[in-house]
């Protein structure tokens, strides 16, 4: 059996084990079928993530089956709604338990509820990309079939990137339309635009309650409402500060805000009425209607669930740390830990080693072998990833990187290689952004970048979406682009092509 690389990601023990969990038990529930096998490698806080080609494949066949049914989307929404609301319910209530005076066998309760929830929405963790890819090929043959009628084939990927995407907003796009809200307030009102101006965020901040209450009240609102967006897991919540600088820099650059909300809150009825003129005009078979209303909501569902985990991350970090004290453990090194271990320490005063801990936090494999779960650390390790997992070829010299074209354009410009958060103010205006995946806390240097290219994702993807309401080229997919590209290289995007050229 071959083993297939899907992606690489930056987060801890927990969630993937959790997620092999979800995948395993209860995907079989809702399906009938779970996976058997799966394999992530961890090495200092990155995870690499392989599923069995035979697997995947299974999975395509009963999905295939599920998308022809007359309710499939209403059923899986109702589904998916009520285990997105158990996981936010429980989240809610640890973080607004006094934990400091819990019992370890409370505590246990409340992370062993956690670690359900958790785990039972992973359940359908790869399914919407799997539906995409089995989607796609059948919407996209149907179009240039159509086209070719017309001699209009070049018009392919256009029109299927238009009609393909969601044509609702998503949480990061309802934050931007929001926070311009309170930027248009605020220009509205000169004793509070002028006192943004200059000095330090630490004095901003401070002049701003005292200037204007109301509108510190509906900028602390907003930071309640939104603080979260760029944790995945361990990354740092944003923070007044980081507001209270956006509206300096955003205020200092004369932009019109009032233009800026109107084009904003008009973006997703202006997908929708190109949409409904595209249809007019293909004049779309009723299956084909079927096939794109599915796709859109695949990738409305992927934004608002990334949404509803960062959130369940960011509220339930009060609990890592809780048994992470009592553990003398950070909250990270909890994270390394199985619900197992962390039973044997709260219920039975038995805890994991940190020597043991570190050895996973530096490289270890987590296999689902054939149902049953083993950790594997050290030489056993390295020899399980030798004889599993075959090298992956990659040519450094290569001049031309290919992917999937999501956003039109061409673009030439400087490479600024973004490997984490921390790097995003390398990005200046019309570098090229390159990056494995983007998430929210991208969006201002995507603002700011001419071209995004990705390792990973497909047109339904953070980046593609983004992009697209930016008007930038972007091409994702591009598998090696992070190791092929470095800062300082000059590069062109052809978007159009989905091809990147070193110049």
């Amino acid at each position: 059996m071959a083993w297939k690389k899907l992606i690489t990601r930056k987060e801890p023990f927990i969630s993937h084990y959790l997620i092999l969990l979800g995948l395993r038990d209860y995907l079989k529930e809702s399906l009938g079928w779970g996976f058997n096998n799966r394999l992530d490698i961890f090495r200092k806080g990155n995870v690499d993530i392989y599923d069995r080609i035979e697997e995947i494949e299974e999975l395509k066949k009963t999905w295939q089956k599920r998308i022809k049914k007359p309710n499939f989307l209403l059923e899986f929404f109702r589904e998916y709604l009520k285990l997105a609301n158990n996981l936010l319910s429980i989240s809610k209530r640890i973080y607004s338990e006094d934990l400091k005076s819990a019992s370890p066998q409370k505590l246990y309760r409340l992370y062993l509820q956690f670690c359900h929830s958790y785990a039972s929405l992973t359940r359908y963790m790869n399914s919407p990309f799997i539906i995409e890819g089995l989607l796609t090929p059948r919407i996209q043959e149907w179009l240039k079939n159509k086209l070719e009628k017309k001699n209009q084939t070049k018009k392919l990927a256009d029109y299927f990137v238009s009609l393909s995407q969601t044509n609702r907003a998503g949480f990061a796009a309802q934050q931007e339309i929001e926070f311009m809200g309170i930027v248009a307030e605020i220009l509205a009102r000169p004793h509070v635009r002028d006192t943004l101006k200059g000095n330090s965020l630490v004095k901003l901040e401070k002049k701003l309650s005292q200037v204007d209450p109301e509108i510190n009240l509906r900028l602390e609102a907003h930071l309640e409402k939104y603080k979260h967006l760029p944790i995945i897991n361990e990354e740092e919540s944003w923070d007044k500060r980081y507001f209270v600088g956006l509206l300096s820099k955003v205020i200092s650059q004369k932009v019109d805000a009032w233009e800026k909300l109107v084009e904003l809150e008009s973006y997703p009825r202006k997908i929708a009425l190109e949409q409904s003129n595209l249809a007019s005009k293909l004049r779309f078979s009723p299956q084909i209607e079927i096939y794109l209303e599915i796709l859109r909501e695949m990738a409305y569902i992927k934004d608002w669930r990334r949404n509803i985990f960062n959130l369940s991350h960011y509220l339930s970090r009060p609990l890592f740390d809780e048994i992470g004290k009592r553990a003398n453990l950070t909250r990270l090194e909890i994270k390394y830990l199985t619900p197992d271990e962390v039973k044997r320490f709260l219920i039975d005063g038995k805890l994991t080693g940190r020597k043991e801990i570190k050895k996973r936090m530096e490289y270890c494999l987590v296999w689902l072998k054939q149902g049953n779960i083993g950790i594997y650390l050290g030489k056993e390790a390295k020899e399980i990833e030798k004889k599993e997992i075959s090298k992956e070829q990659i040519d450094y010299k290569v001049k031309i990187i290919k992917g999937t074209p999501t956003s039109p354009g061409n673009v030439i410009g400087i490479v600024k290689l973004i490997r984490d958060q921390k790097e995003i103010e390398k990005v200046e205006e019309g570098d090229v952004l390159v990056t494995r995946m983007t998430t929210p806390d991208f969006i201002p240097a995507m603002k700011k970048a001419g071209a995004v290219v990705t390792d990973e994702g497909g047109v339904l993807c953070h980046a593609g979406v983004i992009s697209r309401e930016l008007k930038i080229p972007c091409v994702v997919g591009a598998k090696h682009a992070t190791k092929v590209l470095k800062d300082g290289d000059k590069v062109k995007v052809d978007a159009n092509k989905g091809i990147i050229k070193k110049l």
